[in-house]
């Protein structure tokens, strides 16, 4: 099978009406047939006050065009162009050819009208509007390729499952810089944001398109700029790239600026400069909305959940519960991740079992992206056993370590290491991680409460007492374990520290008094 590039060479030795009859094919995109071709060769004719071409010509014309390589065959008959072909020989000819809006129009004149197949989700509805989405990307024409790009979403998600099986349709898997490069600028934007968006969800490597972005910053748009370097510091962070983070800094928006540092102060253990950072973020936000009680949405409010919990995890279930209605007001992505956070606040409120289903109910789809991150660290901390069961964190934390996701993979190591620590590699990986990060995990941020004091606390909340703890760092006291089968009975003493009682230390009956 010939190259695009060689297809091209010998399109361009062709005389010009036969390279007008391969751009049609080009332009028409889906299967067609010898009526559809030869009705958009005659409109164009028509345009030119040329006379019509007739069916014998029109099939020898396809005839040869199959021959030399540049359409495929389907069926007895039906024909089409390579998607390849196409878009590499309307990459080169478009933009430069005069008669290319002329043709793209012809051809758009033998389709049923817009509103009959966008009723349909058939097959044929797909061809049309992904044919109608070419139009509007070698014209430059944001707006209505966005809207066909969310009716493929909504009509025809089994097809494409993925933002990024959409963009390979315009942007090869392996990044083409002269594909790019050559894109329409409007649109390139917005596939790179997609590419971008859908790398940080997914956490995968994508480091080709994340180096060409950041090399090209400064031939965006001054709004789109903001919009990627914010995607570009996003994934920064979740890898602990933090230097990477400070060059994108002057370009980030004002609310993106506070946002970040807030996340950096936060993985620092600096809870107070989160804190401020954090309200900083909050001022942006509701000054570009223009409305006052504006939520953090999105990875800020996920961001804005731990900062709370770091400052006091106790009392900041109220809190959590409280957002928790403003923000799924609000279409997100992260929407199983903000329950995942509320069940964490019922588990600080003694309701585990209610906090368990939650996570029964909302499992994320993809069990290799930020969902799965998010729902491992808020199950660690409502129900160890569930997370120490999990087949997938391994192989989770193995993808993170892949793809250089190294802030993510060294919480979740962090998580191995409580649930196993005897095991001397995961802690070395550990260490090794954390010495280059320079940053404290969050693990320990929620209190770790025993099944014993769980159920007595909910005992209490039942006859009506206060739980309010006043301990003071450092505080200890003894707790008494019962073992009621085998008559044993254990003393432990335990101590109070920033996440609230440790699991304490065995105590020899001998030495209470």
């Amino acid at each position: 099978m010939s190259s695009s590039i060689d297809l091209y060479r010998k399109y361009q030795k062709l005389d010009y009406d036969t390279q007008v009859g391969i751009k049609i094919a080009a332009l028409i995109f889906e299967p067609f047939e010898l009526s559809y071709f030869m009705k958009a060769i005659n409109a164009y004719k028509a345009e030119l006050s040329q006379q019509n071409i007739v069916s014998n010509y029109a099939q020898n014309l396809l005839n040869q065009f199959v021959k030399e390589g540049y359409l495929m065959t389907i069926g007895k008959s039906q024909y089409r162009i390579s998607p390849t072909f196409s878009n590499f020989l309307l990459d080169e000819t478009f933009q430069k050819d005069e008669d290319s809006i002329l043709l793209m129009q012809c051809v758009r004149t033998t389709e049923p009208p817009v509103a009959l197949y966008f009723m349909r989700g058939d097959k044929q509805h797909l061809y049309r509007v992904l044919k109608e989405m070419h139009f509007y990307y070698y014209q430059d024409r944001l707006e209505p390729f966005q809207n066909h790009w969310n009716t493929i979403f909504q009509y025809h998600n089994a097809s494409f499952t993925q933002i990024g099986d959409l963009v390979e349709v315009f942007f090869p898997k392996l990044m083409d810089k002269s594909r790019i490069n050559k894109c329409p600028p409007k649109i390139r934007t917005f596939l790179l944001k997609n590419i971008l968006f859908e790398s940080k969800l997914l956490l995968t490597s994508n480091n080709e398109y994340q180096a060409y972005v950041f090399d090209h910053l400064s031939d965006f748009e001054p709004n789109d700029r903001e919009d990627l370097a914010e995607e570009l510091a996003e994934n920064a962070m979740l890898r602990g790239d933090f230097e990477r983070v400070k060059v994108l800094f002057p370009l980030l928006s004002e609310f993106a600026q506070a946002f970040h540092t807030a996340w950096f102060e936060l993985v620092q253990d600096n809870n107070t400069g989160a804190s401020i950072a954090l309200l900083n973020a909050q001022k942006a936000i509701r000054k570009l909305s223009g409305n006052s009680k504006s939520p953090l949405l999105h990875l800020a409010a996920l961001i804005q959940y731990l900062i709370w919990l770091q400052g006091d995890a106790l009392a900041s279930s109220a809190k959590i519960e409280a957002n928790f209605k403003a923000v799924t007001k609000y279409h997100t992505v992260y929407g199983d991740n903000y329950w995942h956070f509320l069940a964490v606040a019922m588990s600080l409120k003694n309701q585990k079992k209610e906090a368990q289903v939650i996570f029964k109910e909302h499992r994320p789809s993809n069990k290799t992206g930020i969902h799965q991150f998010f729902y491992f660290l808020t199950q660690f901390w409502v129900d160890r056993k569930a997370v120490d069961n999990d087949a997938n964190l391994i192989p989770f934390y193995r993808h993170l370590q892949k793809n250089g996701y190294n802030w993510l993979a060294s919480e979740i190591l962090a998580i191995l290491g409580v649930l196993r620590p005897h095991d001397e590699v995961l802690q070395g990986e550990l260490e090794k991680l954390l010495k280059v990060l320079k940053t404290k995990p969050l693990v320990d941020i929620v209190p770790h409460v025993d099944e014993w004091e769980s159920a007595l606390n909910a005992m209490i909340g039942l006859s009506g007492m206060k739980t309010a703890v006043t301990a003071k760092e450092n505080d200890s006291r003894l707790v008494w374990l019962l073992d009621f089968e085998s008559k044993e009975i254990q003393p432990k003493e335990q101590v109070f520290g920033k996440s609230g009682w440790s699991g304490g230390r065995n105590v020899a009956l001998t030495r209470v008094k």
